[in-house]
């Protein structure tokens, strides 16, 4: 006698009915194994995308190279120095600032809490979330009343989240019992007009 899976257990793999992290039934689904890596990181991206903040941008996988040459000769922030102009190559800004295309989203940043870490208000943010952010980090996290961008420092096992302006008196923010902290990404650039 054939029994559809329906009949023998409605909610699935003994998992509370819409309890996975899309919040709805699922389906399975048989892929060949060489897709199995991109879809993940397709589904990763779509997860996220629904814990990032409105103005978060993703990036477009699709987008075409932005390359510009790149010359040998540095210049100097001190003393002049003659440029000698010798072109080295060309530089790709995609990849210069993204490691992780299905995993990097960029901000801009609001309000002068951290611009003793060199963020100020209209800066855009390379933000990769596939990254574990460790103490020193800047980061995106998510509280119970909205995302901020901060410090991530320890208190023994407990994350804080300190701002970085020693010109105003921003408080540390420390979650209290029962408040949910989510770190959705580590600053990996950040992008600012001249």
């Amino acid at each position: 006698m054939s029994h559809s899976s329906d009949q023998r257990n409605p909610r699935g793999a003994g998992r509370k009915a819409g309890s996975g992290p899309f919040g709805e039934p699922t389906q399975p689904v048989r892929l060949p194994l060489s897709l199995i890596p991109p879809v993940k990181d397709w589904l990763g991206q779509v997860l996220a995308a629904r814990q990032l903040p409105a103005n978060a941008k993703l990036l477009d996988p699709a987008a075409p190279a932005a390359a510009f040459p790149l010359y040998l000769e540095p210049v100097r922030a001190g003393f002049p120095s003659p440029a000698q102009g010798y072109e080295a190559g060309r530089i790709d800004l995609n990849t210069l600032v993204v490691s992780n295309p299905t995993a990097t989203y960029f901000l801009q940043a609001e309000g002068d809490s951290m611009v003793d870490a060199g963020i100020g208000a209209g800066d855009i943010l390379a933000v990769d979330f596939s990254v574990n952010a460790k103490p020193g980090d800047i980061v995106i996290a998510r509280l119970a009343d909205g995302f901020t961008v901060k410090r991530l420092r320890m208190r023994g096992r407990q994350p804080e989240l300190h701002p970085e302006n020693t010109a105003r008196d921003y408080p540390v923010i420390r979650p209290s019992d029962g408040e949910e902290l989510a770190i959705i990404g580590v600053v990996r650039w950040i992008l600012k007009r001249a």
